[in-house]
């Protein structure tokens, strides 16, 4: 049951930043490109479907728009990467002709915490950075050596960012609201989340126009072709093919992969803390009606007029919708004690 503090106490943080933008302030942007696009396709694997994957970096290549590939090292838990090396040679290749990046999807991405679904966040530190090592040895075939990391469910906490560091990586890509320090200090990484599906790119767009620029990473796995999983798949691979094609033929949007916007100013821990920051505060029942107002890093708002503060007064009112239930019980329990 939700606490009367917790609800004071995200009232108040909403109430103060009302007015605030989301961010820390205009980031720099190429006055040419100010959209910047990174793609990425999670659940690579010695498992995962090899041809669609060769399609989808022909596509690529073909629109000059590269992919980021979040890589399982692991899957079946076998202790090898366990793909082909005509595979191996093909992703290879990719890499180093710019097409795609090879990042570090988890080790296994088998959940390692009861009840939950997280490989790293709560897993002891110790373990956390034995996988992060596994992960990277497992993947050194795919050349070169990744400096991305993709969190399994987006579950990763301070002891994954510290073992990142150590280990060389430099950028995490997740959601909106995850932690950006660790102990008393901003991780040394770079933070650029994911911010829309495939079928919502063009949406995503029309509101970085409206910003005047930002940041913008679709994401999207195996499943949601809908020639892989007909009942689970969001978009067929010609409706990928075009969102490529309309990607490539928009004179303001600037594509890279995820490594290389990492040094750019919007991927500082800060900016990322401010940016996320509502959706930590947001009630868990609000996360999907909550989805369009992240579509633009690092701006989070509505893609409406006064979208931040419609953001703002939607939290607000999800705390108070949460605490209702609470407030009527404490209501009845003191007429109750009055008699």
């Amino acid at each position: 049951m939700i606490s009367l503090g917790l609800v004071k106490g995200a009232c108040l943080a909403i109430l103060s930043g009302a007015w605030a933008d989301a961010s820390a302030g205009p980031p720099n942007r190429s006055a040419a490109k100010p959209i910047r696009l990174a793609l990425r396709y999670d659940d690579c694997s010695a498992l995962s479907p090899g041809d669609l994957e060769d399609r989808i970096l022909a596509a690529c290549a073909r629109t000059g728009v590269p992919v980021t590939f979040g890589v399982i090292p692991d899957p079946a838990m076998g202790g090898s990467l366990g793909m082909p090396a005509d595979r191996i040679a093909r992703l290879t290749a990719a890499a180093r002709s710019g097409v795609l990046e090879i990042a570090l999807h988890g080790c296994t991405h088998r959940s390692r915490v009861p009840g939950s679904k997280s490989e790293f966040a709560g897993v002891a530190a110790e373990d956390q950075d034995s996988l992060i090592a596994r992960g990277l040895e497992l993947l050194k075939p795919l050349e070169p050596a990744p400096r991305t990391f993709i969190p399994p469910w987006n579950a990763y906490d301070g002891a994954t960012m510290a073992a990142l560091e150590r280990h060389g990586v430099r950028t995490l890509s997740a959601i909106a609201g995850g932690p950006w320090r660790i102990g008393s200090r901003p991780a040394n990484l770079a933070f650029l989340p994911s911010t829309c599906v495939v079928p919502e790119i063009r949406a995503s767009v029309a509101e970085a126009r409206r910003h005047g620029g930002g940041i913008i990473v679709p994401y999207f796995h195996p499943y949601d072709f809908k020639e892989m999983n007909p009942a689970r798949g969001l978009f067929t691979f010609a409706e990928f093919e075009s969102a490529l094609e309309w990607i490539a033929a928009q004179p303001d949007i600037e594509t890279g992969t995820l490594g290389a916007w990492r040094d750019l100013p919007e991927a500082r821990p800060q900016i990322y803390s401010g940016y996320s920051r509502w959706h930590t505060l947001a009630p868990s029942g609000l996360e999907r009606m909550l989805r369009p107002a992240y579509r633009v890093y690092p701006f989070a708002a509505f893609p409406v007029a006064g979208g931040s503060l419609w953001l703002r007064l939607a939290i607000l009112g999800g705390y108070f919708a949460a605490a209702l239930p609470v407030l009527v019980l404490l209501r009845y329990l003191s007429r109750f004690l009055s008699r």
